[in-house]
Parts: C-alpha cells; sequence; structure tokens
C-alpha cells in the first residue's frame, strides 16, 4: 500500500507537470475552481497522504488508524472516479456539449438506484453467507453451556 501510494502521488503531480510543460495549463488545476480544489485535496490526502501513515509500526497495528486509513482512501478513489467522469464530460469533443456538468434528476436517480441495488445485494447475501462461521458460533455456545451448567 505504502508503494503503491507512492506511485499515485507520482502520478497526480507527472499529470499535472505534463500540463505546464507543454505550455498548457491543466484543466482541475486547484486554483481556478474552488470546487476542483476540494476534489484534488480529498483525492491526494485519501490516496497519497494517509497511507503514509503505515510507516510507523505503533500506527500499522493499531485498528483504529487502519479504519482511518482505509475510509480515507476509499473516499480519495471515490474523488478521484468522480473527477475522470466529470472532466471527461466536461471537455467533451462534441460542439453541442460545451459547458459544465450538472447532474440532471435522472442522473441522481441512477446513482440512488445503484446504491439501493448494492445495499440490498449485500444484505441478501450476508443473509445467505453469515459473517461468522456457525461451526465457530456452535462451539462457542456448547463451551458457554459447559461453564454454565
Amino acid at each position: 500500500m505504502l508503494a503503491l501510494s507512492l506511485v499515485m502521488g507520482a502520478m497526480y503531480l507527472w499529470e499535472h507537470l505534463a500540463a505546464i510543460l507543454n505550455e498548457g495549463s491543466p484543466e482541475p488545476f486547484p486554483g481556478r475552481n474552488p470546487v476542483n480544489a476540494v476534489f484534488l485535496i480529498v483525492m491526494v490526502a485519501g490516496n497519497v497522504a494517509l497511507p503514509q501513515l503505515f510507516w510507523f509500526r505503533s500506527l500499522r497495528t493499531n485498528r483504529w488508524v487502519i479504519a482511518a486509513v482505509a475510509l480515507g482512501v476509499l473516499a480519495g478513489m471515490w474523488m478521484e472516479r468522480f473527477w475522470i467522469v466529470v472532466n471527461s464530460l466536461k471537455a467533451s469533443l462534441l460542439a453541442a456539449n460545451i459547458g459544465d456538468y450538472f447532474p440532471s434528476v435522472t442522473d441522481l436517480a441512477m446513482m440512488a438506484g445503484s446504491v439501493g441495488l448494492f445495499m440490498a445485494l449485500y444484505m441478501a447475501l450476508v443473509r445467505v453467507a453469515p459473517f461468522f462461521s456457525l461451526c465457530d458460533v456452535r462451539e462457542q455456545q456448547s463451551l458457554n453451556k459447559e461453564g454454565g451448567a
């Protein structure tokens, strides 16, 4: 995870440097749009900065730090996917599509539906295949009965 986060940081840096070195200005550069700045900060913090906490053994073995870093990486990766989709919609090659992208009611409904479908399938999977092994649960119950009798 440490190596991949460093590679991600290098790729983010390379993306901006390539645009600057080619006499251009990168479109998603933070100074041009405050919303893009927030996305960029969350993306870099989640994908590059937070995993660097794992260099320290005490943090690497702490459950709460692992959970926080995992949630940060998840948020950073979501921001990256959002960044890719929205910026590709914004920079269309068709003349009719010039302008900023704003999600429509249909887009939001499709997003809500996909989240709902995922949650329903996940809950159905948990119902069929529980998190805990039934053998372990029964063994613990028999140990509790023997100890309590």
